[in-house]
């Protein structure tokens, strides 16, 4: 990560009654790049493997599907069945 800044990193506290407050990571377009490329090559960095392989494809795994958040059963209108939460990707 050449271009990222410690001080710029913040948790969110917009939300004070919720106990798992947003932690946003502020990168620029270069390093949010190279975060891509780590990603689609699954955790390999020039021969190297800093991330555990298969990694991210779970990270980018649907885990709740959007009926079970917003179920009928609640009132909630839905806009079809597609997407849903992963692990927070």
């Amino acid at each position: 990560m050449q271009g990222f800044d410690r001080s710029l990193q913040r948790k969110n506290s917009s939300m004070p009654d919720s106990k798992f407050p947003e932690y946003a990571m502020y990168l620029s377009a270069r390093d949010t790049a190279r975060l891509g490329l780590l990603l689609l090559r699954d955790g390999d960095w020039n021969g190297k493997q800093v991330m555990p392989k298969g990694w991210s494809s779970y990270i980018t795994t649907l885990v709740t599907p959007h009926h079970e958040m917003n179920p009928i059963a609640f009132g909630l209108l839905t806009r079809g069945s597609w997407g849903g939460y992963g692990i927070l990707w």
